[in-house]
């Protein structure tokens, strides 16, 4: 079996490293692959870095450029790309590489097998309807969305609630969609590098955009201060809200208690410190950073939304809180962080459900199966 992934790449995201992660297990089961990397021109800043991450860990990759989703000469180029390699079948990521392909099937080659890796949809859809996705108005973009699905040839989801979202809000049709949870490798985490400034130190780490919901985590803040006062928010990543939360953190007076730390790559060191992870987002696919918290054995509080409630177990390893209800939320933090005893039970069994449920060993089998049984 031979498998040519394809995706646009304009910077490293969840879905640029999946697919990373996925040619690397692929290479150990001894099954040829290779990446069709679509760039658009003008973006050289945004795609060398993950030239580097190929080249680092030795995989094999051909560039197309891609300066419109609906060209017709990376279309050709993916096809003969395909014909040459021969290649089995097509691992497409993302709208830009779907549509890529399914012109390469429609115009230059129809023999091509496509099998569509779902990571998401739209983010304006995902802010406008988070919690109701059968609201969704049957708009040019789900048209076209079903329309792309009606070429391709097998598509999976990267969780259960995912698939759930689409099917709701009708991107594709009830039960064609199949699932295979991500699952990941997990580092190990030197508890000399930690990096704690509070004996009771929170963390949360995402992009700086409203989807995240960052505006309810200082909220959260600002009630947990109420009742513990030698405590610290730190918050690493970048966005477009990086000024309206520093006011807002103002405003509340938490100067003291939150912290911006913009982006870092240490994360595992401010893990090793950390007493809980919070999520607020309002929706997720299959939240990396939760289960890189409970592979460190770190308790998970979130709001009961799509991606976070298919990875903590209520009370088991985490607290699942009904959106959006921030003081439900600083009550569950305010518990945790006074009851040693019942974090470390959490700690424990967030472990083991990290490196059982959602390892890549797992992962690997599942995608394995799906491809061959896309080929019969």
């Amino acid at each position: 079996m031979k498998i040519l992934f394809a995706c646009h790449i304009a910077g490293i995201g969840g879905a640029e490293r999946h697919i990373i992660r996925l040619m690397n297990g692929l290479k150990d089961a001894g099954i040829h692959c290779e990446l069709a990397f679509f760039y658009k021109h003008s973006n050289q800043s945004g795609y060398q870095k993950y030239i580097d991450l190929l080249e680092k860990d030795g995989l094999t990759y051909r560039m197309i450029e891609q300066n419109s989703p609906f060209s017709i000469k990376a279309a050709r180029s993916l096809a003969k790309f395909y014909r040459e390699g021969a290649f089995d079948l097509i691992n497409t990521h993302l709208i830009h590489a779907d549509t890529a392909a399914v012109l390469a099937k429609k115009l230059f080659q129809k023999s091509i097998k496509i099998v569509s890796a779902k990571h998401g949809i739209s983010e304006k859809v995902y802010l406008k309807y988070p919690l109701n996705p059968e609201r969704v108005p049957d708009n040019l973009y789900k048209r076209y969305f079903r329309w792309l699905e009606n070429n391709i040839d097998c598509s999976y989801a990267c969780s259960f609630g995912l698939k759930k979202y689409m099917e709701q809000a009708r991107f594709v049709r009830q039960n064609t969609l199949k699932v295979v949870q991500h699952g990941y490798e997990y580092p190990e985490i030197n508890a000399a590098n930690k990096i704690e400034r509070s004996d009771n130190q929170l963390l949360m780490v995402g992009r700086l955009e409203e989807i995240k919901g960052y505006n309810y985590a200082i909220e959260i803040a600002s009630v947990v201060k109420n009742s513990i006062l030698d405590f610290e928010l730190i918050i690493l990543g970048e966005g477009g809200l990086r000024h309206d939360l520093e006011q807002e953190i103002k405003g509340l007076n938490l100067e003291q208690h939150v912290s911006l730390e913009g982006y870092k790559k240490n994360i595992f060191d401010y893990l090793a410190g950390s007493k809980l992870l919070m999520c607020t987002s309002l929706i997720e696919g299959l939240p990396l950073m939760l289960l890189e918290a409970f592979n460190a054995g770190v308790p998970v509080i979130a709001f009961d939304v799509q991606g976070c409630n298919e990875i903590i177990e209520e009370g088991k390893n985490g607290h699942l809180i009904g959106p959006f209800n921030t003081d439900e939320f600083a009550n569950k933090v305010i518990d945790l962080l006074q009851h040693e005893n019942k974090r470390k039970a959490f700690s424990e069994s967030a472990v083991k459900r990290a490196n059982t449920q959602f390892s890549k060993s797992r992962m690997m089998e599942e995608t394995i199966t799906l491809f061959r049984q896309c080929l019969i």
